[in-house]
């Protein structure tokens, strides 16, 4: 539990950020419009043939008063975290504008890295993992122009939510690398974009 709470928290977050933010001067496109059919009620915890199923609630509880209940609080009581800090890692704020995300995910580097991520995070059915994400994720920006772990869990577009703990603990390994090849791939772009805007003409 200690490896997923911190594991999401790298993915979601600190690098994820800096990619958004290069990822604003090259990013145009209007807003689709974002309503989830479902919005997800529970989280399943994998680890090989074990599974948990953690309400959303739990979640939610934990991050406004930094207590843990239910089958959450035997989690985290089992893997020895602290709720307060694994409060800290569910209400960590990336102040990021929904166009800069929808945007960023639109672009080939941004799908590379939903499928990645859609490895550790993914449907009941282990289908539609990206568009799934990508749906969270734009419509927690669309809310308040920021992200955080507890959003994407809350706004996964189907009734369950699967987190992989074998597939987490393998990815973090290389997740540096992942993103810091989209970071400079964004980087590119962002030159790219510079250079154009410098000549583009001025209107009369």
């Amino acid at each position: 539990m200690v490896l997923t709470f911190q594991s999401l928290n790298r993915l979601f977050t600190q690098r994820f950020s800096k990619a958004l933010t290069i990822g604003t001067v090259c990013c145009s496109a209007l807003l689709p419009s974002v309503v989830p059919a479902f919005a997800a009620e529970k989280v399943v915890l994998t680890y090989g043939p074990f599974a948990r199923s953690v309400p959303i609630q739990e979640f939610e509880t934990l991050a406004s008063t930094g207590k843990a209940t239910g089958e959450l609080a035997e989690l985290l009581k089992l893997a020895k975290e602290d709720p307060k800090e694994a409060q800290q890692f569910l209400t960590y704020d990336v102040k990021v504008d929904p166009i800069t995300v929808d945007g960023v995910l639109n672009t080939a580097p941004g799908e590379f890295l939903l499928s990645e991520l859609a490895k550790v995070v993914h449907t009941k059915s282990d289908r539609a993992n990206v568009q799934a994400l990508r749906s969270a994720l734009v419509l927690s920006a669309s809310k308040n122009d920021s992200l955080t772990l507890l959003e994407l869990l809350q706004n996964y577009p189907t009734a369950e939510l699967y987190i992989d703990g074998v597939q987490l603990k393998k990815d973090v390994k290389e997740v540096n690398s992942l993103l810091g090849s989209v970071h400079s791939y964004l980087n590119h772009l962002q030159c790219n974009c510079s250079s154009a805007s410098a000549f583009a003409p001025t209107g009369q």
